[in-house]
Order: structure tokens, then sequence, then C-alpha cells
């Protein structure tokens, strides 16, 4: 089972990390978990290319950590305001893929009482709404 959590801090998400392996299928063939690398990788870079100065981020076989906590304040508002954007989308998608696979993935939001209440929350039924309005 892979293990995610996401970390808020007031109206701020400051941090992610994921471990394990999802066990859906033998390593290297496991969607669900390339899934999961996939978008935690995706923030991760986007993050490395808006940010100055960077995130901490720590990527070993079997788990990545990335934090904003300690620079949030140093980034200006419009890069703040992206940086929110890209945690909430990043875990909005997390949160999708563990709903379908939970024997799989166990998704933690903590300063939220469960994620399932953070899934169901206003904020993230607008993002949702948003994100399915997109049209390229």
């Amino acid at each position: 089972m892979t293990e995610v959590t996401f970390v808020r801090d007031g109206n701020s998400l400051v941090s992610f990390s994921a471990s394990g392996h999802t066990g859906y299928a033998p390593e290297g063939e496991d969607i669900v978990c390339a899934a999961l690398s996939t978008l935690l990788q995706a923030a991760v870079f986007s993050f490395s290319i808006i940010c100055e100065p960077p995130p901490e981020v720590r990527m070993e076989k079997g788990t990545m950590f990335c934090s904003i906590l300690d620079v949030h304040e140093l980034f200006t508002y419009e890069v703040r305001a992206e940086v929110q954007a890209i945690m909430r989308h990043t875990l909005f998608a997390v949160m999708n893929v563990a709903a379908s696979h939970s024997n799989y993935i166990s998704l933690k939001v903590e300063n939220w009482p469960t994620w399932e209440e953070a899934y169901n929350s206003l904020q993230f039924k607008r993002l949702a709404e948003e994100l399915l309005s997109f049209q390229s």
C-alpha cells in the first residue's frame, strides 16, 4: 500500500509525501503506483519552474517528499497563488485515484478530519467544477 499525506496549514497546503508500493501489480507494471508517481512528480516539476527559492524536495526509490512550508512566505502573492492551485489540483487528482483504488492507497490530509471530508468540501467541489468545465 502507498501512503500519501498532504499537510494543510491554515488555508494553505504546504507539503505532501508518499511512500511504499501500492501492490496493485508487480513493480514496473503497476498503473496505480505510476499514476500517483506521475501526479506528484508533475507538481514537483511545476514548482521547480515557478518557485524561487525552490521548495524542499526529497526523492528516493519508493518515497517522495515536497514541502514549501519554509519558503512559502518568500514567494510573491502571484507565485503563492500558483503554488496553491498546483497543490489543490494535485490533491484533488490523488483523491480521485485513492477513491477508486482504496485498497492500494492510504491518503491522509493533515488538519482536515478526513480526506473524504476534504474531498466533499465546498473548496474541492468548486475546484472539480472548474476542472471539469475546462475545454481545450
